[in-house]
């Protein structure tokens, strides 16, 4: 394989471009013009000034890189991105990075999902600066294992309430403008499956709610049913609970429940813990908590019949995706 900024086949097929460069104001155009059936797209570079490199590759705006060999990908070939946002799964946004538009002119190959693509003959056409390629970072992408992303202008976050990201599982995250896992009301992490029922509320990737559950888990194979109480206080995630059980655990197999009782993540006796929790008063949360009926959920998971307890839990579910 060999890399060549200045083949003769190079110089002859852009002769024009290279005598007029300094006088050529579009080469996007220029290029697209040249080759209709071209392919476009993004890439990020690192280097300063007009030096820019990728791996052991040199590369300038309007000069071709070319190679002899057909391009593969990960293993040979000039790689870019048709959308922005993917770019960043590869490089990060921050100096030394330099960002371009670049067309493919020669022969490509798409990942699964054409979350990036391979050529074996690139020309960087329009250098951008870094806010103007973030502006170009706003939409839905799909990586190849089919998880799918949501970015605005560069960063992956929740705009209107709806989900960052969507894996490939069937699981929903919402995130913060700081790519934290965080959402202001219902859980932050969502996944009904066939296999396996969760709901996460988080406040700044940190499990938290009061009052109520913070963490609902559902293994379908398992059959278990589990609740986990946490509250975050100074950066931090702690089990705590003073109404009731920090985490409980209902086993369906074997008809047995388990419980831990904690306060701000110190873990206590029930007898220990109902002496110090009373000087977490919150009346607030209190009622939230009082309106849980755990005895009932707990009766229900249990006697449900093996072919119910699916659909008994799915329906739960749906009631405290949004409470409170």
């Amino acid at each position: 394989m060999s890399y060549n900024l200045r083949s003769r086949s190079v110089l002859r097929a852009h002769s024009s471009a290279r005598k007029t460069n300094s006088k050529i104001t579009d080469l996007r155009a220029h290029y697209l013009k040249l080759y209709p059936n071209a392919h476009e797209g993004f890439k990020i570079f690192l280097g300063e000034g007009k030096k820019w490199r990728c791996l052991n590759q040199l590369y300038r705006v309007g000069v071709v890189v070319k190679m002899d060999s057909n391009p593969e990908l990960c293993r040979r070939g000039f790689h870019y991105c048709e959308q922005a946002a993917n770019c960043l799964r590869h490089y990060g946004p921050d100096p030394p990075a330099k960002f371009a538009r670049v067309i493919a002119l020669g022969k490509v190959v798409h990942s699964t999902n054409r979350a990036k693509s391979v050529t074996n003959e690139l020309v960087p056409v329009e250098e951008l600066s870094r806010e103007q390629f973030l502006e170009h970072c706003t939409g839905w992408t799909v990586d190849e294992s089919g998880n799918e992303t949501y970015h605005h202008k560069g960063v992956n976050c929740s705009i209107d309430d709806m989900p960052a990201v969507v894996s490939w599982n069937g699981e929903e995250t919402w995130k913060n403008k700081h790519e934290q896992k965080h959402r202001d009301k219902g859980p932050a992490v969502v996944m009904t499956t066939g296999t396996h029922l969760k709901l996460f509320w988080m406040i700044e990737d940190c499990e938290h709610r009061v009052g109520a559950p913070s963490a609902i888990r559902y293994n379908v194979g398992e059959k278990t049913l589990e609740f986990y109480f946490e509250r975050r206080r100074a950066d931090t995630s702690d089990r705590h609970n003073p109404f009731g059980p920090a985490v409980m655990i209902f086993y369906r197999k074997t008809k047995t429940k388990h419980e831990k009782y904690a306060l701000h993540g110190t873990s206590f006796s029930k007898v220990e813990w109902e002496l110090r929790r009373k000087d977490y008063s919150d009346p607030d949360a209190e009622a939230i908590y009082s309106k849980w009926d755990f005895d009932k959920i707990d009766s229900d998971f249990m006697s449900a019949s093996i072919f119910d307890v699916d659909s008994l839990v799915r329906s739960w579910l749906l009631k405290w995706k949004d409470e409170p």
